[in-house]
């Protein structure tokens, strides 16, 4: 690139004249052009004359440069003169300024009608009473650049969308039931670029003292795992309401899901009703990890499980009912929280199981913010749900 102070009009007719500074200029992988302004009888320029073009020189079409050279750019670029680079070359020669810029974008269509399209690294200083211009074709580079911030803009909008979802998927607020605390978290994968998941809790109440608790996992991640989490969320609250038996919620919902739903998505779910008057609790699993009940000890309530939602419509599900004492807490998590690398899950859910014995009648929050705190799997989300029979004093 020519020095910003530019070449007078003397040394550019020697250097032009000069045998040895066209053969440097053909040594150069950059394209160099020299062109010299012609202007109209008001003294404007309406156009160039290419005087000079290196050998390497070919533009978009592939005209070589002994096909470019001698002719005028508007015979080659009936558009150029025109476009923002043509006006940028105009005031080079005008104001002595060189110009710089290492994406400019051009398009045209030649005479025959062939489309040029393209970005090019440019630089241009005075030279003469014309201009030296030195470019490079970067539309490759250009391409890919734009391609990757519009798939970032992509990812960025469905995040967001997915983020929407999730939250239309959690209640507002747990339900208040006298003899029954309850809290609840759900925590986004981590802010490193992995796509959000599909885990999801639930708690309402059904009256008379009891309460529908519900822990979900779709498996996949991204868009269409969270629009499948809403569906069948709202689709388990609707069934408990009417139904209230978690197995025959659970066999309703997979019958749906497997009808209408995508075969390749599967999700797990845990579905339980807790009768606070009763003190009893009554369950059914869809291939989802065991509930925890915490009260003198704590205990993994691994009974047997179904199928996850939608793989088989005639899936069969097994209710279970266990009795409770004042002050037991029920845990119910996704995989998010007992995930770890390299571990077996029954080791993780057995460690999970230690832990909460050994941190004693903590409340239903205490129980829930010790689990986050807990979380290996920082790449997965993780839903936690706890419900805490209230009689029991706490320490």
């Amino acid at each position: 690139m020519p020095g910003t102070q530019g070449v007078d009009q003397q040394r550019a007719r020697e250097l032009l004249g000069d045998p040895a500074f066209r053969a440097a200029l053909d040594q150069l992988f950059d394209h160099v052009t020299v062109g010299r302004p012609v202007r109209d009888a008001a003294g404007a320029i309406v156009d160039f004359d290419l005087v000079l073009v290196n050998a390497p020189s070919h533009d978009a079409v592939g005209r070589t440069a002994s096909e470019m050279e001698g002719h005028r750019v508007t015979e080659l670029f009936p558009g150029w003169m025109a476009s923002e680079v043509g006006r940028a070359f105009c005031r080079v020669v005008e104001s002595g300024e060189p110009f710089v810029d290492h994406w400019t974008a051009y398009a045209d269509t030649i005479d025959d009608g062939t489309p040029i399209d393209g970005y090019w690294s440019i630089g241009c200083a005075p030279f003469g009473d014309g201009y030296l211009a030195v470019s490079r074709d970067v539309s490759a580079v250009v391409r890919e650049e734009l391609a990757r911030r519009e798939e970032q803009r992509e990812l960025e909008r469905t995040r967001a969308a997915v983020e929407l979802l999730q939250r239309s998927a959690l209640p507002l607020e747990l339900p208040v039931v006298d003899g029954l605390a309850l809290a609840a978290r759900h925590v986004p994968a981590g802010d490193d670029g992995q796509p959000l998941g599909g885990d999801w809790y639930d708690a309402f109440a059904l009256g008379g003292g009891r309460v529908a608790l519900v822990i979900g996992d779709v498996a996949g991640h991204g868009i269409d795992a969270a629009a499948h989490m809403v569906q069948l969320r709202t689709m388990v609250r609707t069934l408990a309401i009417e139904h209230e038996d978690p197995a025959a919620v659970l066999a309703r919902a997979n019958a749906v899901a497997a009808r209408v739903g995508d075969r390749d998505i599967h999700t797990t779910c845990g579905c339980a009703v807790l009768d606070v008057a009763a003190r009893t609790l009554r369950w059914a699993s869809a291939g989802h990890l065991p509930m925890v009940r915490v009260g003198a000890e704590a205990t993994l309530l691994a009974a047997p499980t179904g199928l996850p939602l939608g793989v088989d419509p005639d899936a069969r599900y097994d209710a279970h009912e266990v009795a409770l004492d004042p002050g037991d807490r029920i845990v119910a998590f996704t995989d998010g929280l007992v995930e770890a690398r390299g571990e077996e899950l029954g080791r993780s859910l057995e460690r999970l199981r230690g832990r909460l014995a050994d941190a004693g009648p903590v409340g239903a929050a205490a129980t829930v913010d010790a689990l986050v705190a807990m979380r290996h799997a920082e790449l997965d989300d993780l839903a936690v749900l706890c419900a805490e029979l209230i009689g029991a004093q706490v320490p």
